[in-house]
C-alpha cells in the first residue's frame, strides 16, 4: 500500500472534519480490511467492460483514511458510510465515498484542505424534504431491452445501495414515505409497499426513489417502444469533473451541476436528450426525432410540433405514417390523428383512423 503524504495525514488533526463528519481516522489494518471489503463487494457489481476493470484498479491502489457519517435504507436498513480516500494517481486530492457499493470513478474529489472536503460533501449531506422543494430537473432517455420495469426495480433495490430502498409508483407524485416514523415490522412493510405500488391511470408506469444522501429524485418512466425515461430532480452540487466523466461513460448531455448520488443510477447505457434529438434531425431521422421528444416532453406543444413535422415530411411513407400513428395514439395526440387523416384517405390505416376517431355514444 502506498504511503500516504504529509499534507493529506495532516488532515487527521482537523477538529472540522471529525465534529461534522464524525470521522473515524484508520490504521494500517482497518485501511486494508476496508479495502479487502470494497474489493470484495466490486468483484459481484456487474458492470461491462473496461468500466469495471478501471474502478477495480483505482479500489487496488487507493487508500481509505477515514470512516464518518452514515446513512440507512429505511426497509433493510443497509447502511452506506461516507469514507475519506486518498488515490496516489492523483495525489494532491482527497476523494469521498458515500457506500461501499458506489462506482470509485464516481467519488467526490476535494482539495486537501479540510474546509474544502467539507464544501465539496455539503450537498450530500441534507435531510429529507418534500419533492417540490428541488430546484433542479432533467429528463432523458434510456434505450433498454429489459421485459418489464420490475428488473430495473430489482437493480436498484440489490445493487445501487445508495438510493433508499422506499420506491413508489405513478399515482403519487412526491414521497409517500416521507411521513413514515421509526423502523417497519415486516407486516407493514408488505402493506406499505401494496399501497404505493398503485398506478396512476392517466400516466405511464414508474418507479420512484430517493437517493439516500443528496435526497435527489429518480423517477423512471416505461414508455413505449423500448424508451424508458429516467426523470431527475435535484438541488445542484459541485462534482461536474465526475458528471463530465460520466457524459463519457454513458454518451450524454447530463447537467455538470448534477448529484454524484443521483448520476451512479445513470451508467448502463446512453442518457439521450435534446442533443440526441438535434443529431437524429440532422441525419434525417425525423420519426426517430419525434419519438424521443414525446419521451422528453409528453403532453408538451414541442412533442405535438415535432409530429406533424415528421408527418409532413413522411406523408408518402407508409412505414413512416404507421410509426407515427403509433407515437400519436401512445402520446394521445389526437389531433396529430385527425391531420393524418387527410394524407391516407383510401389505405388501410386511413379507414383505421376514420373509425377510431368517429364520434361514439355520449361524445
Amino acid at each position: 500500500m502506498s504511503e500516504v503524504p504529509a499534507h493529506i495525514t495532516a488532515l487527521r488533526k482537523s477538529d472540522d472534519l471529525r465534529r461534522r463528519l464524525d470521522v473515524d481516522w484508520l490504521d494500517a489494518q482497518k485501511q486494508q480490511e476496508l479495502r479487502a471489503y470494497w474489493l470484495e463487494i466490486w468483484a459481484q457489481v456487474p458492470y461491462g467492460e473496461p468500466f469495471h476493470t478501471d474502478n477495480l484498479q483505482r479500489l487496488q491502489r487507493c487508500v481509505p483514511l477515514a470512516q464518518g457519517t452514515t446513512r440507512q435504507r429505511r426497509l433493510d436498513h443497509t447502511v452506506n458510510t461516507l469514507a475519506l480516500v486518498w488515490d496516489p494517481a492523483d495525489p494532491e486530492f482527497v476523494f469521498v465515498s458515500l457506500s461501499h457499493a458506489f462506482p470509485p470513478l464516481l467519488w467526490i474529489k476535494a482539495d486537501a484542505q479540510a474546509q474544502a472536503v467539507l464544501d465539496a460533501v455539503a450537498p450530500y449531506l441534507v435531510e429529507a424534504k418534500p419533492l417540490p422543494q428541488l430546484s433542479r430537473s432533467a429528463r432523458v432517455v434510456k434505450m433498454l431491452d429489459v421485459p418489464d420495469r420490475g428488473v430495473i426495480e430489482r437493480t436498484l433495490e440489490n445493487l445501487e445501495l445508495w438510493l433508499d430502498d422506499t420506491m413508489w409508483a405513478s399515482a403519487f407524485d412526491d414521497d409517500p414515505w416521507l411521513d413514515v416514523q421509526g423502523p417497519l415490522s415486516m407486516v407493514q412493510q408488505t402493506i406499505w409497499r401494496k399501497d404505493v405500488a398503485e398506478e396512476h391511470s392517466g400516466r405511464f408506469p414508474s418507479i420512484s426513489c430517493r437517493t439516500l444522501w443528496s435526497k435527489s429524485n429518480l423517477r423512471i418512466e416505461q414508455h413505449p417502444f423500448g424508451m424508458w425515461v429516467f426523470d431527475l430532480r435535484y438541488d445542484p452540487a459541485t462534482d461536474a469533473d465526475v458528471i463530465a466523466l460520466v457524459n463519457e461513460i454513458s454518451p450524454g448531455h447530463l447537467p455538470l451541476d448534477l448529484p454524484v448520488d443521483l448520476a451512479a443510477s445513470l451508467l448502463r447505457d446512453a442518457n439521450l436528450g435534446d442533443v440526441y434529438v438535434s443529431d437524429c434531425r440532422a441525419r434525417g431521422q425525423i420519426v426517430d426525432a419525434a419519438a424521443m421528444e414525446c419521451a422528453l416532453a409528453p403532453g408538451e406543444t414541442r412533442s405535438h410540433a415535432a409530429l406533424l413535422a415528421a408527418l409532413a415530411a413522411k406523408r408518402d411513407d407508409p412505414a413512416a405514417l404507421d410509426a407515427i400513428a403509433d407515437l400519436a395514439l401512445a402520446y394521445r395526440y389526437d389531433a396529430v390523428l385527425f391531420e393524418m387523416t387527410n394524407h391516407t384517405a383510401g389505405t388501410d390505416l386511413g379507414d383505421w383512423l376514420l373509425t377510431y376517431l368517429a364520434p361514439t355514444g355520449g361524445q
